[in-house]
């Protein structure tokens, strides 16, 4: 019997090693920012996923970063 096939966001645990492992490896904020949007979508098992980044007015957002969108 072969071993079940695995899909991305199976475990949880492994996603946030990832987005640790990013946090501490990956100089682009933008990047970091982006896997963990990835890394969310994948743990929740969502199609979608946004990440919003709050301008210092705090009245917007300076950055907006999205998972499964094309």
């Amino acid at each position: 019997m072969s071993p079940a096939r695995r899909e991305p966001g199976d475990d949880p645990i492994e996603g946030l090693m990832q987005a640790s492992l990013a946090l501490t490896t990956e100089r682009s904020l933008e990047r970091v920012l982006q896997q963990i949007a990835e890394v969310a979508r994948d743990v929740l098992k969502a199609r979608y996923a946004a990440l919003g980044v709050i301008d210092e007015s705090e009245t917007g957002l300076r950055e907006l970063l999205t998972a499964g969108i094309d």
